[in-house]
């Protein structure tokens, strides 16, 4: 026989063999068929055959991968040929079925399950490429249909992606008594999303949206904006009306209009706004422009002495005395439509008076607080200054009062000598 071929062996013209070997790697004899020295087809003791390999399963394949690997062709020109693969026990009974049916332009690839006579389809892959699970005619590339009793009194009817621990999974399935798309984890009760096939609004947190994105719970921007208008006549966003945090921070390098506000910013195109709305009325708190902010109603300062600390008193007649060298101007903002103001400058009122009150201010702002202090403890130092002059008057009154009366009293009584002398 051939060359490393033991035993009997049948060889034709092209060194084709048929023969048996005993390989060291395997218990007992093997059948080998194949050509030159090379076995193509190895049958082993066990029943195990392998083609290209030595088998380790019923059935081993080993290809080279440059052309198809199994092939199977049935004996039929046309559509409706049909192969199935089937696993049964050994008392005969099928557990799944895997069929082929179609032709050249027809095919279905149809998996089974269940006893023969009362399997049923679980998957089928159309002529299209089309997959359907638990449906038979799949209308998309990926078709789920869940059995009825599934839905709301079964989240494990749609979609689960299991984790390792094959404990908890994500479940995706249709609500069937609310018309609803819903996610859920197996590890809760409540559903973590739901989306309403009525009119498409989200819910997260909550299984009953009343708006388009319904939120129960926090939500988090990461250092991005939150804008408020859609396309502005064209495909890019509308940027000039949002929200978001601003700030320079390990990280990150973010200022609005130049400062390190290291917190949100509400921002529009022109202006913004603060309001209420209460029963279809609403009332605008506040609005802001580019030039300014109005307070439509009183602007309240806490002044609670219960939140105050350090309380020092002050000297009213210095601050009286600063606050009269102090240069009063009438001006405009830069940005402003027009509008004129009066007032100091906060450089001047920061070199008049953060010294003398320490009030660790800068100098490019004013706290109206301080304003009205300045203002309350120049008008106290001007009303003590003008009751002691008036006090001093009245007591220069009082001295020549005396005097004249005194001169009076000397003159009548000289006007009586005169008089008595005649």
């Amino acid at each position: 026989g051939p060359a490393g071929v033991a035993g009997p062996s049948v060889v034709d013209t092209n060194t084709f063999f048929i023969g048996s070997d005993q390989d060291a790697n395997e218990a007992g004899s093997s059948l080998q068929l194949g050509t030159d020295s090379s076995a193509i087809m190895t049958i082993l003791e066990s029943g195990d055959v392998g083609i290209g390999t030595i088998p380790d399963t019923p059935l081993s394949i080993l290809g080279n991968g440059a052309t198809k690997q199994v092939g199977i062709t049935q004996n039929q020109v046309g559509g409706g040929s049909t192969m199935e693969f089937t696993t049964e026990d050994l008392d005969g009974d099928q557990a799944t079925r895997l069929l082929f049916t179609g032709g050249v332009d027809s095919q279905n690839t149809q998996f089974f399950r269940g006893a023969r006579g009362s399997e049923v389809e679980t998957m089928r892959i159309d002529t299209a490429g089309d997959v359907g699970i638990g449906t038979t005619s799949p209308t998309g590339k990926l078709s789920v249909k869940a059995p009825p009793s599934s839905g709301v009194t079964d989240p494990n009817g749609g979609l689960r992606l299991e984790e390792d621990d094959n404990t908890t999974a994500w479940n995706l399935f249709y609500d069937t008594q609310n018309d609803n798309l819903v996610f859920r984890h197996s590890a809760e009760s409540t559903d973590a999303m739901v989306i309403k096939q009525s009119n498409g609004l989200v819910g997260i947190g909550t299984s009953i949206p009343n708006t388009r994105l319904d939120l129960n719970g926090a939500a988090r921007l990461r250092d991005t904006d939150l804008y408020f208008r859609g396309p502005n006549g064209g495909s890019n966003v509308d940027v000039g009306h949002g929200i978001g945090y601003y700030g320079i921070v390990t990280g990150l390098s973010k200022p609005f209009a130049g400062v390190d506000v290291d917190g949100p910013v509400v921002y529009g195109y022109s202006g913004g706004a603060l309001g209420t709305r209460f029963n279809g009325s609403e009332n605008i708190a506040l609005r802001w422009t580019g030039g300014g902010v109005t307070v439509y109603g009183s602007f309240v300062n806490n002044s609670d002495r219960n939140a105050k600390e350090d309380v020092r008193d002050v000297e009213n007649s210095e601050i009286l005395d600063r606050l009269l060298t102090l240069p009063v101007s009438s001006w405009k903002y830069k940005d402003s439509v027009g509008r004129r103001h009066v007032g100091p400058m906060a450089q001047d009122f920061h070199a008049a008076f953060d010294a003398l009150l320490d009030l660790k201010s800068d100098d490019k702002t004013i706290a109206p607080l301080d304003e009205a202090g300045v203002a309350f403890a120049s008008i106290q130092a001007l009303n003590d200054k003008l009751t002691n002059e008036i006090e001093a008057k009245n007591r220069k009154i009082e001295s020549l009062k005396e005097a004249n009366e005194s001169l009076s009293e000397r003159l009548e009584r000289l006007e009586k000598l005169v008089l008595g002398n005649q």
